[in-house]
């Protein structure tokens, strides 16, 4: 069976993010009766994944005349393309464009307006860029999504929120939710060694560490955070670090800001900033080295977080929000939140640093159940199969 995987930008320093990892897991390690090939619109060398470059993808209408051309190239058996919140106000698509059953991947969550306003203003203005396709994917009419969703033969969403959200727009195509996984690596603790080695560098006089990780973008709650640890280290000695994933350079507006905010909250001292990328080890070392991971995500951009699952596998609490599907992810309501909640935050921090053993070790029990990646790959080819 030949699979066409159309996905924008797709390459190589891009794959431990969403929702290119998900793509990159989904084809990498498809063998026997399948051949991936995916389709992009950057020059790409991915290792174990056939790649195609086309100039374009498409426009607001559609799907580019490059695409279609190189999708019919392929001569696929089954064509999977990666829809956004935006893709659902386009009028044509790569189902009515092609010869061969298509399955769309809604690999990022869909919004209602009131969901995008609750960011609040100083984000709406100074992430637009980031905001733009979920505002459009909110004011798209649900009829107008419909017909869009109607011309696929099979929808895949990555939370069964996000997959309730494409249902209450009326689409009669079936809908299946195929998780994100997990490798065997995320699961294995980290050296002891490693993880004392982080302590003492981190927290020297033993204090307790709140760790935030990944990038340091405001849209994903950080400023929320270092406003919430100032309310818990006025009662209680710990350290928050801030380890700011760098893409392209990083964003030093971003963590100057955090800087700066932590000096006018009276915290600087007991707030540290890391600007720097981890290999896969080292991040892991951080995560069981904290006592408590606070991901306060104002809003889920894109995919649904690996970060929150690997905190769990290594036996960590991690408080998060109430957006998206990441409650369905997490499991338990005494780590969730409400977005953009600082009273909330701080008294849900506390609470987990309390307890913070005895949460972890229930995480990496309840872990223990979600899919690897092998598992969901066998899902995605079913749905393959099935259509085809």
């Amino acid at each position: 069976m030949k699979l066409v995987f159309v996905c924008f930008e797709f390459e190589s320093n891009k794959l431990r993010k969403q929702p290119w990892r998900y793509v990159a897991e989904l084809t990498r390690g498809l063998g026997g009766d399948v051949e991936p090939v995916v389709v992009t619109d950057t020059e790409a060398d991915v290792d174990g994944v056939a790649v195609r470059t086309v100039d374009t993808l498409g426009s607001v209408t559609g799907p580019s005349t490059t695409l279609v051309e190189a999708v019919r190239r392929e001569a696929p058996d089954v064509v999977a393309t990666v829809l956004g919140p935006s893709s659902l106000f386009r009028p044509n698509t790569l189902s009515a464009a092609v010869d061969a059953p298509t399955v769309g991947v809604m690999t990022s969550p869909l919004y209602r307006l009131r969901d995008v306003a609750k960011v609040g203003t100083r984000e709406l203005l100074g992430h637009s860029s980031y905001l733009l396709g979920h505002l459009v994917g909110a004011l798209t009419p649900d009829a107008v999504a419909r017909r869009h969703l109607d011309q696929y033969d099979r929808l895949v969403t990555l939370t069964r929120s996000t997959g309730d959200a494409l249902a209450e727009t009326g689409t009669t195509t079936p809908i299946d939710v195929v998780r994100a996984g997990l490798d065997p690596f995320d699961r294995e603790l980290p050296p002891e060694s490693a993880v004392e080695e982080v302590r003492a560098e981190l927290a020297p006089d033993g204090d307790p560490i709140v760790l935030y990780f990944t990038s340091p973008l405001t849209l994903r709650g950080t400023d929320t955070l270092v406003k919430a640890f100032a309310k818990v280290v006025a009662s209680t000695d710990a350290t928050l670090v801030v380890l700011a994933r760098q893409d392209g350079g990083g964003l030093s507006e971003e963590e100057q800001y955090l800087t700066e905010l932590a000096s006018d909250l009276g915290v600087r001292d007991s707030f540290v900033l890391l600007p720097k990328n981890l290999t896969p080890e080292g991040v892991k070392a951080h995560l069981r080295a904290s006592d408590v991971v606070a991901l306060p995500y104002k809003i889920v951009i894109s995919g649904i977080p690996i970060s929150i699952l690997e905190t769990m596998a290594v036996g960590r609490p991690v408080v998060t929000t109430r957006t998206d599907g990441l409650p369905e992810l997490v499991g338990d309501r005494s780590q969730i939140v409400e977005p953009n909640d600082v009273d909330s935050l701080a008294a849900t921090l506390e609470a987990r640093l309390a307890d913070a053993d005895e949460v972890g070790r229930r995480n990496r029990e309840r872990i223990s159940d979600h899919p690897t990646w092998d598992e969901a790959r066998d899902d995605f080819v079913s749905i393959l199969e099935a259509v085809v």
